[in-house]
Formats: structure tokens, sequence, C-alpha cells
């Protein structure tokens, strides 16, 4: 097992299947583990800050681009730089596993335009996965947000929202959120038919 020095984190570099194996020990162990995926190269263009780095860590799994290759080539606490993972690689195991094995998803954005336009997009693909919507704009304080996302009972939670807030949601929330799983993506997911 190798591992990568980015701005003085150590980070294991690990193939996918240790990847898919670790994803579903998070989903059945107790409490709420946070998947990062990082797909943009614009996170690592400027210097990593205390404040990046600390989202960074708090992770249970981290994919991320370092390369600047547009193609994808992922580093981090799963992924094998010499095999050319793409961040869908891992996303099309995700969400396939999480509609085979019929676990609740919700869906959290900032607004119900972007909410929509990714639903279509997941539905095109995996058109039986048990997803609903949490739109950020909907809710007055973060509370009612948070019941409402306990109230749909999600074993995972696919975050597309600037890292910044949902590391807010985070540390408010990380221990009244009941689901298993909190997937991380960039806000600019899903802009068209392919997954990233």
């Amino acid at each position: 097992m190798s591992s990568i020095e980015i701005e003085g984190m150590i980070l294991e570099d690990l193939p996918l299947k240790d990847a898919v194996d670790m994803t579903r020990d998070l989903l059945e162990r107790p409490g709420l583990d946070l998947v990062i995926c990082t797909t943009e190269a614009s996170f690592f263009k400027t210097d990593i800050s205390e404040e990046k780095k600390n989202w960074l860590e708090l992770a249970s799994l981290n994919v991320f681009d370092v390369s600047g290759n547009e193609k994808g080539t992922f580093f981090g606490i799963f992924t094998q730089h010499n095999r050319n993972m793409k961040a869908e690689d891992y996303l099309e195991f995700l969400l396939g596993y999480l509609q085979g094995t019929r676990r609740k998803v919700t869906l959290i954005t900032e607004d119900m335009e972007h909410a929509e336009r990714i639903r279509r997009n997941i539905l095109r693909e995996y058109e039986d996965i048990d997803m609903e919507n949490c739109v950020l704009s909907e809710f007055r304080t973060g509370d009612s947000m948070y019941n409402a996302l306990n109230g749909s009972e999600p074993e995972a939670v696919i975050s597309v929202l600037p890292w910044r807030l949902q590391a807010g949601i985070l540390r408010d929330a990380r221990n009244i959120l009941i689901a298993s799983l909190w997937v991380a993506l960039p806000e600019e997911s899903f802009k068209d038919k392919r997954l990233v």
C-alpha cells in the first residue's frame, strides 16, 4: 500500500475495491461517517488552508483530483492513481449499491432547480433508487432542516453544497443526524448527463 503527500497531509493510496469494501462497512456501523468526493482540480489550485485540511481530515474516505487531468486521476484515502480511476467509477458503484440494497437516500442542495436537475441525472441511470430531496432554501432554521432530514430516515445523504457549508452543517449536526453516510460532492456535480 502506498501513500501520497498533499500540502503536508499523508494520505493512503488504495484501490477501488478497498473503497467499495470500506463504503459497505461505513453503511453498516453506527454513527455518521463522511465521504468527500472532491472531483474538481480547483480545490487544490490554491494553498490548502487549515480549515480545508480540517474538512478533509474529517472524512473516513476521500476521493480527489490533484492531477488537473480532465479525465480525472484521483488520489486520496482509497484510490490507486496508476489505474486512472475516475470519480464517476466510485459514484457509479455507490449509487448502484444504494439502489441495489434499497437504501434510503436524501439529496441535499441549496435550491429546488439544482435538486431537480441532479435528481433527473441520477434517475436516468438509477430509476429505482429510493431518493428524496432536501432543499436548504425551504428551511428557516438549521433545526427544521435536521428534523426534515431525520424525518425521511435516510441511510445515506448525498450533499451537493459548497464545502464550507457542508462542514458547518456537519459540525453542528453530526451527532443529531441518523444517517450512516454523508457523501459530500462538489457543487458543480451532475451538470450534464455524466455523473460528475
